[in-house]
């Protein structure tokens, strides 16, 4: 009997909770063993909600995943400004994300 080997590419997770210390730190190595890229939610805390802070992050984030692909976000505030959103995108962040306060972490 033959088999029929089949070869996917590493994955991609579009909507990846890493949250951060030690929590990122126990849940980078599995991320980083299946995906080739990954979209990294806001929702920290405090939350990101400016370009530095995630630039900052996926810093932190690059250290425990050195081969992925980390692609950031924003948390999208009313304080958020269109000026904000171009700055941030400046910085390398691929999105924003609205989410209301106190219903996720």
């Amino acid at each position: 009997m033959s088999r029929t080997v089949l070869c996917l590419p590493a994955a991609s997770d579009m909507h990846l909770h890493l949250r951060q210390s030690g929590m990122a730190r126990a849940v980078a190595p599995f991320t980083a063993r299946q995906c080739h890229r990954c979209l990294v939610m806001p929702n920290t805390s405090p939350a990101i909600e400016v370009g530095q802070q995630a630039a900052d992050y996926k810093a932190f984030l690059q250290k425990l995943m050195p081969d992925v692909d980390i692609l950031t976000t924003i948390k999208l505030i009313p304080a958020t400004r269109p000026e904000h959103i171009r700055e941030a995108a400046r910085m390398g962040v691929s999105a924003v994300k609205l989410y209301p306060d106190g219903v996720t972490t």
